[in-house]
């Protein structure tokens, strides 16, 4: 059965035959999943305080010339969809991978709802004002 070798998508077993499975228990899991579909976290400030415990934890902290994630936000639900803000390079997918699972976990997010992780790249001040001068 390939159903079993997805992870992290609820399964409700009903068979008409044996009575087993109501309607109420299928509507219930879609009610709870869509709400996890549509969520959306409640400031900047919180993404920020969790992204700094997560990169706590993760091998990158202490790595020279990795890129860091400087700053993030979510900016879209439905599915929900987040904008790291990163210095230099862009992540690598195991990186983004972690973030995704990490984010699932602490916000309670599982259940088959895909998260969407952008990268956007942060140019430091002193770079920027020179480019800035050379243009002008």
């Amino acid at each position: 059965m390939y159903v079993l070798l997805v992870t992290g998508i609820p399964v409700v077993f009903v068979s008409a035959l044996e009575g087993k499975g109501r309607i109420d228990v299928i509507m219930q899991q879609v009610i709870q999943t869509y709400k996890k579909w549509c969520l959306r976290l409640s400031t900047a400030h919180r993404h920020n305080r969790w992204l700094r415990k997560v990169m706590s934890r993760h091998y990158w902290k202490d790595v020279a010339g990795q890129p860091k994630v400087k700053y993030f936000t979510q900016v879209k639900a439905r599915p929900p969809a987040f904008v790291a803000f990163v210095s230099r390079k862009t992540l690598l997918d195991t990186d983004l991978r972690f973030l995704i699972r990490s984010l699932k976990e602490d916000f309670d997010m599982m259940g088959g709802i895909p998260v969407r992780i952008l990268q956007r790249a942060v140019v430091p001040k002193s770079k920027s004002s020179f480019l800035c001068a050379l243009i002008s």
